[in-house]
C-alpha cells in the first residue's frame, strides 16, 4: 500500500514524505513526535490508509529528511509540512499529530485553520510554564550513555513511550519494536535540535480561539507528557472532544489493543 518515499526541499532543506492509500476528497496528514520517524506510526498509518489517503513525513533532524543547522522551532516545522501540501496540492486536510507533532498542528489550527477540517492530538501539550512538567526520570531517557549499545539507547528511549506493565508483558513485541526503530536514521544533532523546539513552544493562550472539530487522545499512564496535559488542552479549545485511553502510556496506539485507532476513525468519519 506504501509508496516510495518522495521530497521536497524548503530553504534548501530537503524534507521526506510518503503517501499511503488512494486518492481521497480529505487525506490525512500525520505528524510524529520528538525523535520519531514517520516509520514509528507502525500499522495506524497502514490501517488509516485502507479508508483515506495518508499522508506521513520525518520532520526535519530525523529520518530521511535533512539534520539541518538548528536551532528549529516548531513554526519552522510547521513550514514544512506546508511545503509538503502545497506541493500535493491540497487545499483541505484532516490533521493529526502526536507529541511534539501535536504542537505543529496546534501552530497550524491558530495560523491556517482555513487548511484544516478536522484536528487530532495525541499525548501532547500546549506548552508555557502551566504545562505538567515532565518527571525528571523520563527526561533522562534522551540523555543515553555514549558507551551503550545502540539496543541499549533505543530501549532506554521506547520505555518511557510505552508502560512497564505492558514491556513486561510483551516482551518479545518490545524487542521487536526496538529492533524496528534501530532500523531508521535517528540523529543526535536533530534531536536536540528539535528538543529545543519543543522547550520553546507555548501556544496556551492561542488555542483557545482555535474554532475547528477537534479530538483530544490522551493515555491515562503517558510517562512524558502528564496526562493533565490533554486535559488542559481539551478544556481550553472550544468544544474540544476529550478521549483518556486508560492504562495507555505516550503511544497509545502500541498498547491499547485498537482503541486509538477507532476513535480517530470514528471521528474522522463521523459527519
Amino acid at each position: 500500500m506504501q509508496t516510495s518515499t518522495k521530497f521536497i526541499t524548503r530553504d534548501g532543506v530537503k524534507i521526506a514524505f510518503q503517501l499511503i492509500g488512494d486518492t481521497s476528497d480529505i487525506p490525512l496528514v500525520m505528524l510524529i513526535g520528538l525523535s520519531g520517524v514517520k516509520e514509528d506510526w507502525r500499522t495506524l498509518s497502514q490501517h488509516l490508509g485502507e479508508t483515506r489517503q495518508v499522508v506521513v513525513l520525518d520532520n526535519r533532524g530525523l529520518g530521511e529528511s535533512d539534520v539541518a543547522q538548528g536551532p528549529y522551532s516548531i513554526e519552522t516545522m510547521a513550514n514544512d509540512v506546508l511545503a509538503v501540501t502545497n506541493e500535493l496540492k491540497l487545499k483541505k486536510i484532516d490533521l493529526m499529530g502526536m507529541s511534539m507533532g501535536g504542537m505543529i498542528c496546534q501552530h497550524l489550527a491558530v495560523h491556517t485553520p482555513d487548511l484544516i477540517r478536522k484536528l487530532v492530538l495525541i499525548s501532547t501539550s500546549h506548552g508555557g510554564p502551566n504545562q505538567a512538567p515532565m518527571k525528571a526520570e523520563s527526561a533522562q531517557a534522551f540523555q543515553v550513555n555514549p558507551k551503550a549499545s545502540a539496543f541499549e539507547k533505543t530501549s532506554k528511549v521506547m520505555t518511557v513511550n510505552l508502560t512497564p506493565d505492558w514491556i513486561e508483558a510483551n516482551q518479545e513485541a518490545f524487542t521487536d519494536s526496538v529492533n524496528q526503530s534501530l532500523q531508521q536514521r535517528r540523529s543526535g544533532k536533530g534531536i536536540f535540535n528539535q528538543m529545543m523546539a519543543v522547550v520553546n513552544f507555548n501556544l496556551e493562550e492561542e488555542i483557545k480561539d482555535i474554532d475547528l472539530p477537534v479530538l483530544v487522545i490522551h493515555g491515562t499512564n503517558d510517562q512524558l507528557f502528564d496526562v493533565k496535559n490533554g486535559e488542559m488542552i481539551a478544556e481550553k479549545i472550544p468544544g474540544a472532544h476529550y478521549i483518556p485511553i486508560q492504562g495507555a502510556g505516550h503511544m497509545t496506539w502500541m498498547v491499547d489493543n485498537g482503541e486509538t485507532e477507532s476513535q480517530i476513525n470514528n471521528y474522522l468519519e463521523a459527519p
